[in-house]
């Protein structure tokens, strides 16, 4: 499996707050057909914490994780609800199509 990264996105929240962010790609390609991911640490399908599979729209949420994936537009929002400092550190949203993983770094840095 392939891997290309993208700069890291600097994010940051405060403790019980809530904080969004958008991941977006560019890869000359129809978007519909990815797998999308958003894991924290290294990304894989079996890390993540919460992901789609070749929707062409969808919104999820599994615990305080939602995802929102607007394909047209080559973006997926995220937020991360009830921020707690266990959750500041790197995360990857990730998208991966025939073997090529694709990812950008989000740095979260959770304020009190």
């Amino acid at each position: 499996m392939c891997m290309e990264a993208s700069e890291v996105l600097e994010v940051s929240g405060h403790v019980g707050g809530n904080v969004s962010f958008q991941c977006s790609w560019n890869t000359n390609s129809s978007s519909n057909n990815y797998n999308m991911y958003f894991c924290k640490g290294v990304c894989s399908k079996k890390n993540a914490l919460i992901q789609t599979e070749r929707e062409t729209s969808a919104v999820r949420w599994r615990g305080r994780y939602g995802m929102e994936v607007g394909r047209a537009q080559e973006v997926f929002n995220m937020t991360i609800k009830s921020l707690k400092k266990a959750n500041a550190g790197r995360y990857h949203c990730g998208w991966e199509r025939n073997a090529t993983f694709f990812s950008q770094e989000i740095n979260l840095r959770v304020l009190d």
